[in-house]
């Protein structure tokens, strides 16, 4: 994939049970951070990054 994708990072609920999605733009120093933080919270994450080989690092489990 030359232009990039979209990695789901976590999932989960927030407060009532609802599930609330956010997205993060552009996986590496601030990004890959908060986009942890908000799963870890319990937030529905959905992120994107512009370097295909990152993404496949992150669904593969290795940090950038």
């Amino acid at each position: 994939m030359d232009s990039g994708g979209a990695e789901r990072v976590g999932s989960g609920a927030h407060g009532d049970g609802e599930s609330m999605r956010i997205g993060f733009a552009g996986l590496s120093h601030l990004g890959i951070v908060s986009s942890g933080c908000a799963a870890a919270k319990g937030f529905d994450v959905v992120a994107y990054d512009p370097d295909a080989q990152r993404c496949e690092q992150l669904s593969q489990g290795i940090l950038p």
